[in-house]
């Protein structure tokens, strides 16, 4: 579902703008988190470019099988990366969140699919147009080198948690990675489900709730629902590193 006036949106800066219901409203606020980039590179050169869609929860945005032609900045939501296996196992790559940028290279192409976890809002621009614009806008060239450079951070940190972090290290781990990502300050709203969270750490569902358990009885978290509460935040610290005594 394409939103015709997002561009208006996104060139108002971070300003007052109109939602897509018509109403005046901050795009600063938390969980709306528009390119740094709108507030320096010419509206001329964005205005006939970038397209603002929302999907819905659970709505697929790139199939796994596709050849996606466009970059999708999230404005707002989350989305989920994932890769569905012929005997039926599911594999997330990553969680992205508002400010996130995923494109072609990310997804598509038998590799991953990607679908909103939330509903999600995202500017979408075709590949070529946003290298033509970082070739002449230093500023958006700068903000897409610094995506590149979190992109690699975080999937270097993926690489320990599957390849040494036993269950309850990468629980703890995930935990600090979302309350970090969502500016949570210890009080966390997961987008995500159980389910996403085993996919993701590459764990089952059981042993999820159960780590998440021993963290609640051991008084680092306190759990309700799909809030998670971080009380102790060096005792989770030290699960992440191996220290649950």
């Amino acid at each position: 579902m394409e939103d015709r006036h997002g561009i208006q949106e996104m060139t108002a800066g971070y300003g007052r703008f109109e939602s897509a219901t018509g109403r005046p409203a901050d795009p600063s606020v938390p969980g709306e988190r528009f390119p740094a980039f709108a507030r320096c590179a010419s509206p001329d050169l964005l205005l006939p470019v970038f397209r603002i869609r929302q999907y819905r929860r659970q709505e697929e945005i790139v199939a796994q099988e596709g050849v996606p032609d466009f970059a999708f900045w999230i404005v707002s939501g989350c989305v989920r990366t994932v890769r569905q296996w012929r005997d039926g196992r599911r594999q997330i790559g990553e969680f992205l969140m508002a400010g996130d940028l995923f494109d072609r290279d990310d997804i598509g192409r038998g590799r991953f699919g990607a679908e909103a976890v939330s509903p999600t809002r995202a500017l979408c621009v075709r590949v070529s147009a946003l290298q033509e614009l970082a070739a002449r806008q230093p500023c958006v060239a700068i903000e897409l080198r610094q995506h590149a450079v979190d992109r690699m951070r975080r999937t270097l940190d993926r690489l320990i948690l599957l390849g040494r972090m036993t269950a309850s290290e990468r629980i703890a781990c995930f935990l600090i990675e979302m309350n970090e990502r969502l500016g949570a300050e210890g009080t966390i709203d997961l987008p995500m489900n159980r389910t996403d969270i085993a996919d993701y750490l590459g764990l089952t569902i059981e042993t999820v709730c159960r780590g998440l358990a021993v963290l609640r009885q051991r008084g680092a978290i306190a759990i309700d629902r799909s809030r998670i509460t971080i009380f102790d935040r060096c005792a989770l610290e030290r699960a992440e590193r191996g220290y649950l005594n």
